[in-house]
């Protein structure tokens, strides 16, 4: 059996407060996600399962959040605080965003060899990009498809086939 790993999922809000005399929770969302099954709290640096019985924005950011047997004000003050999180997979992302905890993974091309230590993730008007360094020379690679072979969560690394001749256009 395979046991919960915290590094499967990503922090998409936290519980702000309880809201209502039922065990309804007002939720921050840092992402947007999708809430309509379950959902994992952040329970002593351990992600635990709540079935989601509903939940409905109230702005762009907020929302309220009813779980299964969080039935009164008391229990929901206790996850007051508490990180919520979703498997990373499940994360609805805009098509060819990227997540931000890619910062700092080493980017690597499968011809020349390491690149840079991604520095930031740039999103321009039809097109994501990385910025790194690369020969004492800041450059922006696009964050596509045809480019990234593989990203290595556990080895922060990003390997890439860049076109030949790319990088030393930008430097």
């Amino acid at each position: 059996m395979r046991s919960i790993n915290l590094n499967d999922f990503i922090k998409v809000g936290y519980v702000i407060k309880s809201h209502g005399n039922n065990g309804l929770l007002k939720i921050s969302l840092e992402k947007n996600s999708n809430l309509k099954e379950w959902v994992m709290f952040l329970i002593k640096q351990k992600p635990v399962p709540f079935f989601v019985e509903e939940w409905q924005r109230t702005t762009e950011n907020e929302a309220i959040l009813k779980c299964l047997d969080i039935n009164t004000v008391d229990k929901a003050e206790d996850y007051v605080g508490l990180d919520i999180l979703l498997p990373s997979a499940s994360i609805k992302r805009k098509k060819g965003a990227l997540d931000i905890k890619l910062i700092g993974f080493t980017m690597f091309d499968n011809e020349i060899g390491e690149i840079g230590n991604l520095l930031q993730i740039i999103e321009m008007p039809g097109q994501t990009m990385f910025q790194t360094v690369y020969k004492e020379q800041e450059i922006l690679i696009p964050a596509v498809e045809e480019f990234i072979l593989e990203i290595n969560v556990k080895k922060k690394l990003i390997t890439l086939n860049l076109p030949d001749g790319f990088l030393e256009l930008n430097v």
